[in-house]
């Protein structure tokens, strides 16, 4: 018997030992990177979106901000504390009035008890008061001297006036996270007439097949604090530019058309 009970250990130890999926948490928005322009109030208003573990509680957020400058080149001394406090997973935040200059956001998520879960990578992102922005559409237009252009355009120019213009591509590549439950990033190529109930139903196949006992689920689609119409289109809900602030809700079928606050965490 001894042979065959050190055999049966040595199975036992042949298999990977199982640990708890990490925790994690990433800021979508603000964008790293980005540069945000001023409305006419000279301040702009950016919503607060992000993935965290399921045991996350709250999320604690540190904003600095720094006179304005060329990003990434600025002095961390430059910065200092503009914005900070806790919120619950699930509720709505934006960040409000901010101002010309450079931001830098800080943020944890947190257990019940308040300890600290995880980290996410700094976010940095710049807010000035520019030109009008470029307003892409599906249609060529006029790119103006001095605007910018956000990724993703077609640009045509012309090296003998030298002017430049810019649309929408026919077809282009929607992605957003769904969760490592419903099987990761969703990605579906679109065009300026697919119905947003399309995306929603496509987004829902993904996550049931990523269950282990699958069911019929249901999706919905917001842009930042807004649930859109499954009716509306692409174009018409202006989903390219607004892919920053994109996030599919999973749900059971019977929960869905009850849901009226966004999406605002989980992973």
């Amino acid at each position: 018997m001894a042979p065959l009970a050190a055999w049966f250990v040595g199975w036992l130890c042949a298999f990977p030992t199982l640990h708890p999926p990490p925790e994690t948490l990433s800021i979508t928005s603000p964008v790293d990177g980005r540069v945000y322009s001023t409305s006419s109030s000279r301040t702009t208003t950016l919503p607060l979106l992000y993935h965290t573990t399921p045991r996350a509680e709250r999320i604690c957020l540190h904003l600095s901000r720094a006179p304005p400058a060329p990003l990434p080149s600025q002095p961390a001394e430059e910065f200092r504390t503009y914005a900070q406090g806790c919120f619950a997973i699930g509720q709505p935040v934006r960040l409000e009035n901010l101002i010309a200059g450079n931001y830098s956001l800080h943020a944890s998520a947190r257990g019940a008890a308040g300890d600290l879960l995880c980290t996410a990578a700094p976010v940095g992102f710049g807010v000035e008061e520019g030109t009008a922005e470029f307003v892409p559409s599906y249609e060529w237009r006029p790119v103006a001297a001095g605007q910018s252009v956000v990724a993703g355009l077609e640009l045509q120019l012309d090296l003998a006036a030298s002017r430049r213009r810019a649309r929408i591509p026919p077809t282009w590549r929607l992605q957003v996270y769904l969760g490592r439950e419903h099987g990761g990033f969703f990605r579906m190529d679109v065009q300026r007439d697919t119905p947003v109930g399309a995306i929603e139903r496509a987004a829902a196949a993904q996550a049931a097949r990523g269950r282990a006992q699958p069911r019929e689920v249901c999706a919905a689609l917001w842009a930042g604090l807004d649930r859109l119409a499954p009716s509306d289109t692409v174009e018409g809900a202006m989903l390219f530019q607004k892919q920053g602030e994109l996030k599919i809700e999973v749900r059971s079928c019977e929960r869905l058309p009850g849901a009226e606050s966004p999406p605002a965490g989980g992973a």
